[in-house]
């Protein structure tokens, strides 16, 4: 953890502490020798209440060299920095969840493989500052999280999908997935998972515009065969379109991955889940700014209250 300083000039303003210091001080001589000017001292007791007000002010005192220390710091711009391991994007996850991913040529089926897949995906993200998001499609794009930095629910979002009935509108994912992810100042990546081609909806290569546009990288993963699967006695429901894949990815920066297994799959989230550290900055200023002038207004009302002066 590092400290530093946005505007590091007016540290000087530290030095008015002593000074403060010997205020102070002389203040108490001067305000002592009045105090002696008076004969009847049960008389004083009376007016202020109790002996104890005759004190040097001490509470008082270091109240005010708080709230001047907190009131420096702040003006000076005051930052913590620290080191957080994060990934280098934030996250959509956009999970095919028509019907043809119910085929089991992956165990128990190809959704609940890619289900497990993205679990573990965010179960290697913990203690990391990144943020993830989750998208279901079929027919229709769904958000079923938008990008947050909470992953116990993004687990559970993603546990919660179910299959949908229809078409696969890969392009209207692509769109409701980058809009999600304009918010994040970081680097925005979304994670395309489907066995199938876009069939309704936006077209994928106007959502591919879009990316490009908004410096969005797609990494897109293909499950399946290229030339089709069968599934409840209907054939060829599935056909993996890679080359609108491997277009997609290309056109962002992105990568293309084909998996043919469940273990392939978990291995290619994992190559996406590579972290780095990187600095992350707190400004303090606005707090100890609020905390220097609650301080004063402390200050004030017991000088007022408690620690009065004769005149």
């Amino acid at each position: 953890m590092e400290i530093g300083f946005t505007n590091p000039e007016y540290l000087w303003f530290v030095l008015s502490v002593p000074v403060l210091v010997i205020v102070h001080i002389i203040s108490l001589r001067y305000l002592k020798r009045r105090a002696l000017l008076f004969a009847n001292f049960k008389a004083v007791a009376r007016v202020l209440g109790s002996s104890r007000d005759l004190s040097k002010n001490t509470l008082p005192f270091l109240l005010k060299t708080i709230a001047l220390t907190l009131l420096t710091l702040a003006v000076s711009g005051i930052v913590v920095q620290e080191e957080v391991l994060r990934t280098d994007f934030d996250f959509m996850i956009a999970l095919d969840a028509s019907s043809s991913m119910l085929i089991d040529d992956y165990q128990p089926s190809r959704l609940e493989a890619a289900k497990e897949a993205s679990l573990r995906f965010i179960d290697s993200l913990a203690n990391t500052k990144t943020r993830v998001g989750v998208m279901e499609f079929g027919s229709v794009a769904l958000t079923v999280i938008s990008p947050t930095d909470d992953l116990a629910r993004v687990r559970q979002a993603i546990t919660n999908i179910r299959p949908q009935t229809g078409g696969t509108a890969i392009g209207d994912a692509l769109v409701a997935s980058i809009n999600q992810l304009l918010p994040s100042e970081q680097a925005k990546a979304v994670i395309l998972l489907t066995d199938g081609q876009s069939n309704v909806g936006t077209s994928p290569l106007e959502a591919l515009k879009l990316a490009v546009e908004e410096n969005v990288v797609i990494y897109a993963i293909g499950v399946g065969a290229p030339e089709g699967a069968s599934f409840e006695n209907l054939t060829l429901i599935s056909r993996l379109d890679e080359e609108t894949l491997k277009t997609l990815a290309d056109g962002t920066g992105g990568r293309y991955f084909r998996v043919d297994s469940e273990d392939e799959l978990y291995q290619t989230f994992n190559q996406l889940a590579t972290k780095s550290t990187a600095l992350e900055t707190i400004v303090l200023a606005p707090y100890l700014l609020l905390a220097g002038l609650v301080t004063l207004i402390v200050e004030w009302v017991i000088i007022n209250i408690r620690y009065r002066t004769i005149p």
